[in-house]
């Protein structure tokens, strides 16, 4: 199910990002962003429960933890401070 999976939409020009962590609508504010870092502010979203937690739980855990980011074909690389991978995104739109 799509509706299951993590989606991001980062809108440049506002310095904002919205999508949804695989249960619940999220947003926030883009607090660092050029051709290779990238920041993520605290993210504000609705509070459903899903069945199963674990995806959204581990999207939330981990975008704080995002400091630079990578294109590969139609794939968004998120990586942490050390340069490791912690997310991986395909672009859908």
């Amino acid at each position: 199910d799509r509706n299951s999976l993590p989606q991001l939409g980062i809108h440049v020009e506002k310095m904002r990002y919205s999508g949804r962590d695989g249960c619940n609508n999220i947003s926030g504010g883009v607090i660092e962003l050029d051709k290779q870092l990238i920041r993520f502010g605290i993210s504000a979203g609705t509070r459903m429960m899903c069945e199963d937690m674990t995806i959204p739980d581990q999207f939330n855990a981990t975008l704080p933890e995002v400091r630079s980011w990578e294109i590969h074909e139609n794939d968004l690389q998120f990586l942490d401070a050390d340069g490791r991978e912690v997310m991986q995104l395909h672009k859908i739109d």
